[in-house]
């Protein structure tokens, strides 16, 4: 869904790679509103424009962020997202992008929102879908369930986001359980 962290989850997901020594990049998928790009403040050119063949290389338009950890922003927002992914170009950037980094994230719009993100999950190999807790309809969790199945989605994981840590449920680690055997 929106909001859920998508953006602040990948970000420090790369980031831990990269502080192992991992070469490492962020991109920005989301073709539409480029939410990654203007969090890092990097939109200044980028994945459109190559996917619109105003460039042949790819890597030019490539960013430092930290040591190992680099970001290939969306740059201006392109009319056509949907056609620009389906793309053979699409799928020879990746690839290229494979070559060169030991891990690529990708950030992308949320699934219901628009058909980019199921796109771009075909050249994927593995996609993490982050869910905020009070915000989530639990409704979905069904269809959630489905795409699991189905295998739409490869190694498909889940992460739960913004869950409140609380000391009131009476169970842990430590002293004052209390199980009904008359004492606690």
């Amino acid at each position: 869904n929106p909001d859920s962290g998508k953006t602040f989850n990948i970000i420090n997901m790369a980031a831990s790679m990269a502080l192992k020594g991992s070469r490492t990049l962020i991109v920005d998928l989301d073709l539409r509103k480029a939410t990654l790009s203007k969090a890092l403040e990097k939109n200044n050119r980028g994945v459109a424009a190559y996917l619109n063949s105003k460039t042949d290389h790819i890597s030019e338009y490539i960013q430092p962020i930290m040591d190992n950890l680099s970001i290939l922003s969306v740059g201006t927002l392109p009319p056509n997202p949907a056609e620009l992914l389906v793309s053979e170009r699409f799928s020879t950037m990746i690839e290229t992008l494979r070559g060169d980094f030991d891990y690529i994230f990708v950030d992308c719009p949320p699934i219901d929102v628009v058909a980019d993100t199921a796109i771009i999950s075909r050249v994927a190999d593995m996609s993490v879908f982050i869910i905020r807790a009070n915000m989530f309809d639990k409704r979905s969790l069904p269809m959630l369930e489905s795409l699991y199945k189905e295998g739409k989605y490869k190694r498909m994981a889940l992460i739960l986001n913004g869950v409140e840590a609380s000391h009131n449920h009476g169970y842990g680690y430590g002293y004052g359980y209390g199980y009904g055997y008359g004492y606690g």
